[in-house]
């Protein structure tokens, strides 16, 4: 779960377009966030374990020289959406875009300085915290659960537009575990994914490289809900 530690280390793996690989510190945790939300048959909620590392950008050669504070550092998370069935074919999904930075946004790691001293303060964490609005993953639907293209963004005050009366988001936690990343749960519910992935497919169907148009579903893609491999 938690751990630091130093070396020169080839550390390679795929995110998206992110490729880190490197020789310098490390900092890496398991996470989960759960999301509950009000529904008229009571509180339904979904959990999502995400594995995250971070690491300073330090490749071999020249910037292995250079210092961690003028090479940034690279974030990376494996792991899938965050799935909420609502029940009457109905999902919510907590994409897992951006779960590299949710606990960092959410907790106090006591210092100015992110790497490597916040990042080890926050792999320590203990216990749940509630993540604010601005660190929650961004929230979907889909109008038709078997088709991509009808993605659709909910917003988190205003569940009811999307979902119908009395829906309403509870709340969003965040807490360390030593529960190993979840993998299984997209592919159970979004029976497209595996082909979207291997395809690398847009939500929208496109697999050009240039996204034409601002439409959600053009610019989601496997990758939002889930890295890692098919089931």
């Amino acid at each position: 779960m938690k751990r630091a530690s130093r070396g020169c280390t080839l550390f390679s793996f795929f995110l998206s377009t992110l490729f880190l690989t490197g020789c310098g510190e490390r900092v890496s945790w398991n996470q989960k966030i759960t999301i509950n939300v009000e529904t008229p048959d009571g509180i339904k909620s979904g959990s999502s374990v995400t594995r995250v590392v971070k690491q300073d950008k330090a490749i071999f050669g020249i910037d292995a020289i250079t210092p961690p504070e003028a090479r940034g550092v690279g974030s990376a998370v494996l792991g899938e959406a965050v799935v909420v069935d609502l029940g009457e074919g109905q999902y919510l999904f907590g994409l897992i875009s951006g779960m590299d930075q949710a606990a960092q946004c959410a907790i106090d790691w006591g210092t100015d300085r992110w790497w490597p001293d916040g990042a080890r303060t926050v792999s320590k964490f203990e216990g749940v915290v509630e993540l604010p609005v601005k660190c929650q993953p961004r929230l979907v639907t889909f109008d038709d659960i078997n088709d991509p293209a009808s993605v659709k963004r909910v917003k988190p005050d205003d569940l009811a537009a999307s979902f119908g009366d009395n829906y309403a988001l509870q709340s969003v936690t965040l807490e360390m575990t030593n529960e190993a990343k979840s993998e299984s749960k997209v592919e159970a519910v979004l029976g497209w994914w595996c082909d979207y992935k291997t395809t690398q497919k847009r939500l929208s169907g496109s697999s050009s490289i240039a996204i034409s148009t601002n439409e959600l579903a053009d610019n989601l893609g496997s990758g939002s809900f889930k890295i890692g491999a098919c089931k």
